[in-house]
């Protein structure tokens, strides 16, 4: 563990590389990866986006539903939102809504060979619309990226749903760090220079 507390502190992304630290096979569990993916791109940004510059970055934010006519049990089996890195800039009204994923950002359809992964948009679409109308205006315009590795394809792609931008990128961890950085640093990049 104490090698996978140092690859987060010094921002170093997981990757199948041969290289100088080696993880463990209990440490190589999906869950495992996943999560130091999701804490070495918060540490990143939260090092990378200035607090001068208006931006707040939350890792691991929960959020609450909009529920009406709850039956006395259902709190108790009803589950809980909490997403992986929540970004935010009052002087340009921004919120941006991360959620990593370590695994390929495509599935195969009945009727195509590559298609985005449907269950990743709808927990994305429920952060983002779960949120609307509360009389916060950031979250009526909140932006989402699903952020995963590059597995055999490249992806930067945009489209508005409702009011809110959703980009599907992907990172390519064998590439030389500056590289993967400059993509990270990207993320913040305003939705509409990827919309026509």
């Amino acid at each position: 563990m104490v090698a996978v507390a140092k690859l987060v502190f010094d921002l170093f992304l997981p990757s199948e590389e041969v290289g100088l630290t080696r993880l463990t096979s209990i440490q190589h569990e999906e869950a495992v990866v996943r999560r130091l993916f999701e804490k070495a791109v918060a540490n990143f940004l939260a090092l990378e986006l200035s607090p001068a510059k208006g931006w707040k970055v939350m890792p691991g934010k929960w959020l609450n539903w909009q529920t009406e006519f709850a039956t006395p049990g259902i709190l108790a089996i009803f589950p809980q939102m909490k997403t992986d890195i929540v970004l935010e800039n009052a002087v340009q009204r921004r919120r941006i809504v991360i959620d990593t994923k370590f695994a390929g950002i495509f599935a195969r359809s009945e009727y195509r060979e590559q298609v985005l992964q449907s269950p990743y948009i709808y927990q994305m679409y429920a952060y983002l619309r779960s949120q609307v109308g509360k009389g916060e205006p950031l979250s009526d315009v909140a932006e989402g990226i699903l952020l995963h590795p590059a597995i055999d394809a490249s992806v930067d792609e945009t489209v508005r749903i409702q009011g809110h931008a959703i980009r599907f990128v992907t990172v390519d961890l064998t590439l030389p760090a500056p590289l993967i950085l400059d993509t990270l640093s990207s993320l913040v990049r305003s939705p509409a220079d990827g919309l026509t």
